[in-house]
């Protein structure tokens, strides 16, 4: 694209790990830093104020797309800080997003990310845990088909909107899981993954048999047939994983988007054929950082607008002189 700037008017803190747009109104957006910080936005990413510091770092925000859309923030680092937060999840308390409180799942389990279903919410933990009255109390996610021990190490989980009942599960033990039922039964998906474990999924908002899923060994690879099959599709990026990495714009739904990582310059992957070809976009880095390495560590396309792409960029000095209070950051937006 060529419309790329950055948006950090009034974001005192720009190592943004997380984007988040509100379900009823896409010009309210939550950023999360990695500092713990978060900021809102209300016209589109133009201006941001400064709302709350839920914990010493954020490692992914959310809105609940049900009920009264309140925001969750997760914690967990997973990649290259020694920061350990109090608590691995928090939950807003107001509408303003100045009050946060924290969330117990059973017992201090450390949270990855989390999926919003009607009625419950799914965290991909160092178990497998769901809750149905809103985060107050969590259950070990069970069901026929699961194999003993699979819960220990639940990396990511993924829904359709449109049909909440298919639910996929990356496990980094077991490999894949599909529930189509709710998770009431689960069978295993790993045909074509030849023991390769899923660190982020994305499900195509039209398609529920249509899943992408990254991976540390080959790369990005996708199933046509609900998980039945897997075949890569011969992109591999750099960089840290993160659950964000990896989006299907929600109006286009061929378009899929892959955070990247170099030095120098700011890249992304993009598809515009459901991953049988990409190409790469680049952007330049804010010149007091010029010459640093550069990775998109979340990606949060437009839920109604095609095209339009936030990405969260975070700013390293080269590898023999980087320590973290050397990294730095920025919102990147894209309207083409």
């Amino acid at each position: 694209g060529k419309n790329r700037v950055t948006k950090p008017n009034g974001m005192t803190d720009t190592h943004v790990l997380a984007i988040a747009f509100h379900p009823d109104d896409p010009n309210r957006m939550l950023a999360g830093t990695q500092a713990g910080n978060v900021f809102l936005s209300t016209n589109g990413g133009d201006n941001w104020d400064w709302k709350a510091k839920v914990d010493d770092h954020i490692e992914k925000v959310y809105f609940n797309p049900f009920g009264a859309h309140e925001a969750w923030a997760t914690t967990e680092v997973l990649f290259g800080s020694h920061v350990y937060p109090d608590n691995y999840l928090y939950k807003s308390v107001d509408s303003g997003l100045g009050v946060w409180t924290a969330v117990d799942v059973h017992g201090g389990n450390v949270v990855r990310s989390l999926t919003f279903l009607t009625d419950t919410i799914w965290a991909a933990a160092s178990e497998g845990f769901t809750s149905t009255n809103g985060g107050a109390s969590w259950s070990p996610v069970s069901g026929a088909g699961l194999e003993p021990g699979w819960r220990e190490s639940t990396n990511a989980v993924a829904s359709v909107p449109s049909q909440p009942e298919i639910i996929y599960a990356g496990d980094l033990g077991h490999g894949m899981f599909k529930s189509s039922d709710g998770g009431a039964t689960w069978s295993r998906k790993n045909e074509g993954l030849a023991a390769i474990v899923p660190r982020a999924l994305a499900v195509a908002p039209d398609d529920p048999d249509t899943v992408y899923a990254e991976t540390y060994a080959l790369g990005v690879l996708k199933s046509s047939s609900g998980g039945q099959s897997w075949r890569s599709l011969g992109i591999k990026v750099g960089g840290f994983p993160r659950q964000g990495l990896l989006a299907v714009d929600h109006v286009t739904h061929t378009r899929v988007s892959l955070g990247d990582s170099a030095q120098g310059y700011l890249r992304m992957q993009i598809s515009a054929d459901a991953g049988d070809t990409w190409h790469e976009v680049t952007a330049t880095l804010p010149v007091k950082w010029s010459g640093w390495g550069a990775d998109i560590i979340d990606i949060a396309p437009h839920p109604n607008i095609s095209g339009t792409i936030l990405a969260g960029a975070r700013f390293i000095l080269p590898l023999a002189q980087h320590d973290e209070t050397s990294e730095r950051g920025a919102v990147y937006i894209s309207d083409d």
